[in-house]
């Protein structure tokens, strides 16, 4: 049987607080989004689908994450995005630690795939079907305009197995790994 995993960046509980507080007017706004649930705010780094036991994948993780450095992130902008999934999301800068790990595991695990994209750092904040170009537009344009002062330091990366559930996906935080030391 083979599971999902996603190595994730969790966003602190005082952070989730004030996104969701920044995007209250939208949620208010647009109530038939389906709205991620603030503790379900995670960076997915990279996805992994496999059917080895738990123990091997975990082993994998701390040699891919061995001896790496806490980094900040900085978010950039609340956006949207329609490409087959429509998403309202928050995007993050850049980081060079960070763009390093997800490489290093596109390496670890011979995933070509994963080599098509660039790496960029974002949390779902919601989930939605608009019919128009106009109403796309006006999302984008209002999304914009939110402000999004946030940064926070990481220090721990993740592990999340996917479970599917009557009322939607739950994920479960399997394990947590450390990053070397403190700033």
């Amino acid at each position: 049987m083979k599971h999902r995993f996603f190595l994730s960046i969790k966003i602190p509980t005082d952070k989730q607080d004030k996104i969701a507080k920044a995007v209250s007017s939208l949620r208010l706004e647009y109530p038939s989004f389906k709205w991620i649930d603030k503790e379900d705010y995670y960076i997915k780094l990279y996805t992994y689908n496999f059917s080895s036991p738990f123990l091997r994948i975990k082993e994998q993780f701390e040699r891919i994450l061995f001896e790496r450095n806490p980094f900040y992130l900085y978010a950039r902008e609340l956006g949207v995005f329609i490409d087959g999934k429509r998403l309202l999301y928050l995007d993050f800068f850049k980081q060079k630690e960070l763009e390093s790990i997800v490489q290093d595991t596109r390496t670890f695990f011979n995933n070509e795939s994963g080599f098509k994209k660039k790496f960029t750092p974002y949390v779902v904040i919601a989930r939605y079907r608009i019919g128009s170009k106009q109403q796309y537009f006006l999302l984008k344009k209002k999304a914009q305009r939110v402000k999004m002062d946030l940064e926070f330091m990481v220090d721990r990366l993740l592990l999340l197995k996917e479970i599917h559930t009557n009322s939607g996906i739950v994920y479960d935080e399997v394990s947590e790994f450390p990053l070397m030391n403190s700033f």
